[in-house]
């Protein structure tokens, strides 16, 4: 597999998807082939803007537009994915947290069909909200697929919703991403962009540590990478970008050892 220590993936026609604001083309998200090259395409986006962009250090309050149908789906079976949520909300302060918003359904599915997912993975979504990604990285064969959410309200919701879909592969856990310390018990990290670098240079640093205490490979799978930097500073990581969002934020792929 080609890994690289810097790059930057261009962007890419687009076209509409209820889920993500425009659905990007393959070429836009990026693909792993085997054995690992990346190809990424590099035309102007032509898409409609959505309704709200999300900045760069952050999720936004809005990142895609919502689908209807799902939602009232998701109603009628007593289930909360889609909704964003402020950390001035639940008292948490907007300048370590940021706010949250869903990233499950096609587009996620395609990333991580294009990820090799073996059987005894262990994954953890840092960040869980109310468990839209976790909804979606659950139809993939994990062992397990867990959530950190810091924010007890949500935890509360994603406990919630993943009971109401009989989900027995996931366990929420209601913490600060700085002081888990059940690292070591997961192989496959999923992030879109919960915190500002100073809690990421943290969090890294307890991750760091469970792969010195449990020697194993972490692939780490960053949506929104505005701390980048703070992983490749821990000297342990390669990485390949593999796409970006439709509104241009970086999608890579890291793996620490």
């Amino acid at each position: 597999m080609r890994l690289i220590r810097h790059g930057r993936s261009g962007a890419a026609t687009v076209r509409q998807s209820p889920f993500w604001g425009p659905r990007p083309t393959i070429e836009h998200w990026g693909q792993l082939k085997q054995p690992g090259h990346v190809d990424i395409a590099t035309e102007s986006p032509t898409a409609p803007a959505v309704e709200e962009a999300v900045p760069t250090g952050g999720r936004g309050r809005r990142a895609w537009r919502r689908d209807p149908f799902r939602d009232q789906l998701d109603l009628l079976r007593g289930l909360d994915f889609q909704s964003t949520a402020r950390p001035e909300d639940f008292g948490l302060d907007p300048t370590i947290v940021f706010p949250s918003s869903p990233s499950g359904g096609d587009e996620l599915r395609q990333l991580l069909r294009r990820i090799k997912v073996g059987r005894e993975s262990r994954a953890l979504d840092i960040g869980c909200g109310r468990g839209s990604a976790i909804r979606t990285m659950l139809r993939f064969p994990f062992a397990r697929v867990d959530g950190l959410e810091v924010a007890p309200e949500l935890a509360a919701v994603a406990r919630s919703n993943l009971a109401r879909l009989h989900e027995r592969r996931s366990t929420i856990f209601t913490t600060d991403a700085t002081r888990f310390d059940r690292y070591r018990d997961y192989d496959f990290l999923y992030i879109y962009s919960p915190f500002p670098a100073s809690v990421m240079t943290e969090c890294m640093a307890r991750i760091v540590e469970s792969v010195d205490e449990r020697p194993r490979t972490v692939t780490i799978l960053y949506v929104n990478t505005c701390c980048h930097d703070q992983i490749v500073a821990t000297g342990r990581v390669t990485f390949e970008p593999i796409g970006r969002t439709p509104h241009g934020n970086d999608i890579k792929l890291y793996r620490l050892t």
